[in-house]
């Protein structure tokens, strides 16, 4: 349970991109690993839909998002609170946002928004991802788009928030050797 809290069985958190060796040990000590990112920024709805722009908490992930856990997403029924498990994650162009974004910019799966220099499609509503967290940024609702997306975007500079996550999985004893190995280098 506690490693689909983290979405890995271990998470290096930083301010800064991982470091390239950071990502090397993992693969030297078989491991899986995955990089997101998060930070806050407006998402905007499109002038032919109003225009509305809300706070929102924006990540970033890639195809092996989450490594423990799964994300949930509503079904075809608009009503269902539920929603469906998958490990797909957005794909290039798309965006995945919480019904409470939807409400508030007036927007419904398959219209635009806009995050910074880009326009994605909304593709799907997100109900659940297991490393959610429970941090101030966390109380606005989820934008979550490819990690290839944001260059794009332009919204990651050098005065962003930014909070990059490394998660990797494997088996205990590989875990806690790369564990050891990265606190030994903060």
């Amino acid at each position: 349970d506690a490693a689909q809290l983290l979405g890995g069985d271990a998470v290096v958190v930083t301010d800064q991109p991982p470091a390239p060796a950071w990502l090397e040990q993992a693969q030297v000590q078989g491991l899986q690993g995955v990089t997101t990112l998060s930070f806050p920024t407006m998402a905007r709805a499109p002038d032919e839909q109003g225009g509305l722009s809300r706070l929102v908490a924006l990540k970033g992930v890639e195809a092996d998002y989450p490594l423990r856990g799964r994300l949930r997403v509503q079904g075809d029924d608009p009503d269902d609170n539920v929603g469906v498990s998958t490990r797909d994650v957005p794909s290039p162009g798309q965006a995945w946002i919480e019904p409470a974004l939807l409400e508030a910019l007036n927007l419904r799966v398959g219209d635009g928004l806009l995050l910074g220099q880009s326009r994605l499609v909304i593709s799907r509503v997100l109900l659940h991802e297991p490393d959610r967290g429970a941090g101030f940024m966390n109380f606005a609702p989820r934008v979550m788009v490819h990690a290839r997306d944001l260059p794009g975007t332009g919204l990651v500079q050098p005065a962003s928030r930014v909070v990059w996550r490394f998660a990797v999985s494997g088996p205990p004893a590989q875990v806690q050797r790369y564990t050891e190995w990265v606190e030994s280098r903060l």
